[in-house]
């Protein structure tokens, strides 16, 4: 009865491990440009899902000096702070949409209107076309919110994914469900690591998720 009792436990625990969800492959790796990451899968295709972050992944900006913080900026002079951190990042984004890779950016910014900016949906995408960068859906007319996440809903707009300070594990889950995307593997950059941990945590269970921590050269 005792070797019954046994291979019964032996079964449980085996049948145990059937069902509990194990991560199909998660990966963290630290990198000094997108460029740098993206080398690493050049069989990219259009299963696959580049997530980009944007300040100071894509962009930084520059100090402004004492006399203008002290003057009434307009939206098109604080613009002009921005620049991209690898100047070839156009050409690169270009190589993706040639072969069809989706590829959208998921910043931890808040939705709709912030000071003298009445969008900043359409502020951030102004600013991604005023440097050349264009993401996947940027041809569709594509904008909705994520309705799944409570007030302040994030919101997408022509493959620019705004949080509304939530999440960004969170948000790129529900951002996946709502368009009913499902890639093989998911390539995702941010210079933050709670951020890489929110996505890591978020989707490695049931996703192929490799996250680059974006570390800008000293």
């Amino acid at each position: 009865m005792t070797h019954l009792k046994k291979l019964s436990t032996l079964a449980t625990c085996a049948l145990a491990l059937l069902i509990i969800p194990t991560p199909i492959q998660a990966i963290i790796t630290k990198v000094h440009s997108v460029r740098e990451g993206l080398v690493q899968y050049p069989d990219l295709s259009e299963t696959d899902l580049v997530v980009c972050d944007i300040d100071n992944t894509l962009i930084k900006h520059h100090r402004l000096p004492k006399k203008l913080l002290a003057q009434q900026l307009d939206q098109q002079m604080i613009m002009r702070q921005f620049v991209l951190l690898d100047p070839t990042l156009p050409q690169l984004f270009q190589e993706l949409h040639d072969k069809r890779v989706p590829i959208v950016a998921l910043t931890h910014t808040r939705t709709g209107t912030f000071g003298i900016i009445p969008s900043m949906e359409q502020w951030r995408l102004n600013m991604m076309n005023n440097l050349n960068l264009t993401f996947s859906f940027d041809q569709k007319n594509e904008s909705f919110l994520l309705v799944r996440i409570p007030k302040p809903h994030p919101s997408f707009t022509k493959g620019i994914i705004l949080s509304g300070h939530h999440s960004k594990g969170t948000v790129l889950k529900a951002f996946l469900a709502e368009s009913n995307i499902m890639p093989k593997r998911i390539l995702f950059f941010d210079d933050l690591k709670n951020n890489i941990r929110n996505v890591h945590d978020a989707l490695a269970k049931t996703t192929y998720v490799h996250c680059f921590h974006v570390c800008e050269k000293k």
